[in-house]
C-alpha cells in the first residue's frame, strides 16, 4: 500500500472519532440543560424567592367586617328577675320625672316589681344604639307594681335609636312601710285621710304618694306630704295635690322625720 493511501485513510478515520465525540459532547450537554425532561426556564432555580401575589403585597390591610350592635330583648330581668323592665317607649306630655316639664317623645320605661319586697329606690342607666345613656329613677315601688319612669332630663327617643343595655342600683324593702300597726289610710281620689289607731299620739307623720293612672303608676316620683302630728284616736286629711292626672296611692308612710 502506498503512502498516499495511508495518510488517507488515516484522516477519515479521525474525522470519524472526532464526530462522534461530538455528537457525545452533544448528548452530555443536552442532558445537562434538559434535566428530568423540562425544559430551562420552567424549573425553579436554587435560591430563587417566589414574590407574593399582588393582592398580598407588604402593607396591605385585611379588613373584617364591623361588630353587629345586638338590640336588648324585652322584657330585661334584673336582682335575678325581681324587677323588669317590660319596654321602652315615647311619651309627649308633662313629665313628673322632671318636674313636670313638657315634652315630646320623651324616653320612658315600663318597669314591674315582680318579687314579694317592696321596691324603696331603683336607678337604673338605659344605654342606646348611638352611645347616649339615659338615667331613670323609681322610689317606692311595692310589690306586684307596674310603674311609667320617665327620662330626668326628659330626654327625646327615637324608635331607631335601639336600647342595647340597662344597668343600675335597686334597694328593696321587706314590706311596704305603711305604720299599718298603728295608722290606716283611705283614699279618696286625690285625698287622703290617716287615722292613728293606736293610744298615743304620733308625731310628724308623713305621707309618700304616687300617682295612679289606668292602674299603672304614672312616674317614677313619689310625692311626699305633711300631715303633721296625729293625736291618739285622731285623723289628718291631706290633699295629693300632684297626682292630679288620676288618683293617690298610698305607697309610705313615716314618722318623726
Amino acid at each position: 500500500m502506498s503512502g498516499k493511501q495511508v495518510h488517507g485513510r488515516t484522516t477519515v478515520l479521525m474525522i470519524a472519532v472526532i464526530a462522534v465525540l461530538l455528537v457525545l459532547l452533544a448528548v452530555l450537554i443536552w442532558g445537562l440543560l434538559w434535566p428530568m425532561g423540562m425544559p430551562v426556564g420552567e424549573q425553579d432555580k436554587p435560591g430563587e424567592t417566589v414574590e407574593p401575589d399582588a393582592t398580598q403585597a407588604a402593607g396591605d390591610t385585611v379588613h373584617t367586617p364591623e361588630p353587629t350592635i345586638q338590640s336588648l330583648a324585652f322584657p330585661y330581668l334584673l336582682e335575678e328577675g325581681k324587677l323588669t323592665v317590660d319596654s321602652l317607649f315615647q311619651y309627649s306630655g308633662y313629665n313628673p320625672d322632671c318636674g313636670d316639664e313638657m315634652g315630646e317623645d320623651i324616653a320612658s320605661l315600663v318597669i314591674t316589681n315582680r318579687s314579694e319586697e317592696h321596691l324603696a329606690e331603683a336607678r337604673l342607666t338605659v344605654t342606646l344604639a348611638d352611645g347616649k345613656e339615659l338615667a331613670f329613677e323609681v322610689r317606692d315601688l311595692p310589690a306586684g307594681q307596674t310603674v311609667w319612669a320617665f327620662a330626668k332630663d326628659n330626654s327625646a327617643y327615637a324608635l331607631s335609636n335601639f336600647c342595647t343595655a340597662i344597668a343600675g342600683t335597686t334597694q328593696f324593702e321587706q314590706s311596704t312601710p305603711l305604720m299599718a300597726d298603728r295608722l290606716s289610710a283611705a283614699v279618696q281620689e286625690t285625698e287622703v285621710t290617716l287615722t292613728n289607731n293606736s293610744a298615743e299620739a304620733i308625731a310628724g307623720v308623713t305621707v309618700y304618694c304616687h300617682t295612679v293612672f289606668e292602674d299603672v303608676y304614672f312616674g317614677g316620683t313619689a310625692y311626699a306630704y305633711a300631715a303633721g302630728d296625729i293625736p291618739a284616736g285622731g285623723s289628718a286629711t291631706v290633699s295629693a295635690v300632684d297626682c292630679y292626672l288620676g288618683e293617690a296611692a298610698v305607697v309610705r308612710i313615716g314618722a318623726g322625720d
